[in-house]
C-alpha cells in the first residue's frame, strides 16, 4: 500500500532481522512496527530503537491485532509513537504515519503522505 503511494519500504521477517537492517540503514523516517513477530517481538525492538541515540527519534506506529486500550497504552509507554490496530483501513493507516511525521517535523502542515 505505501509502495504504491510512492514510498520506498524495506521489510523484515522478523525482529531480528529488523535490527540488522536498522543498524545498516539508519536514515529511515519512520518505522512500522508489528508487535507479534518471530524471534524479537515488537515490544524488544521498541526498547532496542529507544536505547539508541541514532533511532529513538525515529517516528514507531505500532501494529497489532490487540484492539484493547491497555494494549495501545502499552505500547506507546514503551516510546511508540502511534498504534494501528489490524486489520486496518487505508484511510487509518494514512492518518497515523501523517500524525506521526508531522510531529517528528518530517511533513509539512497540511499534507500527507498520500498523494492527492
Amino acid at each position: 500500500m505505501i509502495t504504491h503511494m510512492g514510498h520506498r519500504v524495506f521489510e523484515a521477517a522478523n525482529g531480528h532481522d529488523a535490527l540488522g537492517f536498522l543498524s545498516m540503514h539508519p536514515d529511515i523516517d519512520v518505522i512500522l512496527l508489528d508487535m507479534h513477530m518471530a524471534h524479537l517481538d515488537g515490544f524488544a525492538v521498541l526498547a532496542w530503537l529507544r536505547s539508541q541515540p541514532a533511532f529513538r527519534e525515529i517516528p514507531v506506529v505500532c501494529v497489532s491485532a490487540h484492539a484493547l486500550r491497555e494494549d495501545q497504552e502499552k505500547a506507546l509507554q514503551a516510546g511508540a509513537n502511534g498504534y494501528v490496530v489490524k486489520p486496518y483501513r487505508r484511510r487509518d493507516l494514512i492518518a497515523a504515519l501523517d500524525a506521526v511525521l508531522l510531529d517528528a517535523g518530517a511533513l509539512a502542515v497540511g499534507s500527507s503522505i498520500a498523494p492527492v
